[in-house]
């Protein structure tokens, strides 16, 4: 019976060759796959799962440039359980992740001269994690402009995407959600 656990998002699985060793059972046997919603997005889902111990996780991402929706399964085949049709696929799942990775172009970007130039503006998205101090839960609330019961309840349950915002400000987020030991992503949204 597949498990739905946390404990797989938790782990930073990166570029590398699928499959990929399990912190749970400790077998190579982890599968990745993403699912762009729309071609202008980068709005998507992810799945990462267990194939051995039927673990996985199972959540919304901001997909890579270089991704590629794996065409053998559209978003009709798609659940959130990798029971009903991604892990009879994992084999060609994995072979697709892998050439992706392999063929991902890391071509030189021009970078602005300070963070004030950066015309870009970046999404921080906190994601599914326990709240377990009371340092935590304010910035929380602070960050998702509701009380502290109810970041808490966002947080825990679903992750939270913050506003876009530009780099100078994105700095000063990410120092804050580091030093209390936050789970996150940043993104790039758009440029202006």
């Amino acid at each position: 019976m597949w498990i739905d656990d946390d404990r797989l998002t938790q782990e930073d699985f990166g570029i590398g060759t699928y499959p990929k060793k399990c912190p749970i059972c400790g077998k190579d046997s982890i599968h990745l796959l993403m699912y762009r919603h729309s071609e202008m997005s980068t709005n998507g889902a992810c799945w990462i799962w267990c194939s051995s111990c039927e673990k996985y996780s199972h959540m919304n991402v901001t997909i890579p440039d270089w991704w590629d929706n794996y065409n053998r399964l559209g978003s009709d085949k798609l659940f959130a359980s990798p029971e009903h049709n991604i892990d009879d696929e994992r084999e060609n799942i994995d072979k697709w992740v892998n050439k992706l990775i392999n063929e991902k172009v890391d071509t030189p970007k021009e970078e602005p001269k300070s963070i004030n130039d950066d015309k870009t503006l970046y999404v921080i998205k906190i994601n599914t994690q326990k709240i377990l101090t009371e340092e935590k839960a304010e910035l929380a609330a602070q960050l998702c402009r509701c009380d502290k019961e109810q970041a808490i309840n966002m947080i825990e349950n679903h992750g939270f995407e913050l506003y876009p915002m530009p780099a100078a400000d994105i700095s000063l987020v990410k120092k804050e959600l580091e030093c209390k030991k936050f789970n996150f992503t940043v993104s790039p949204e758009y440029k202006w």
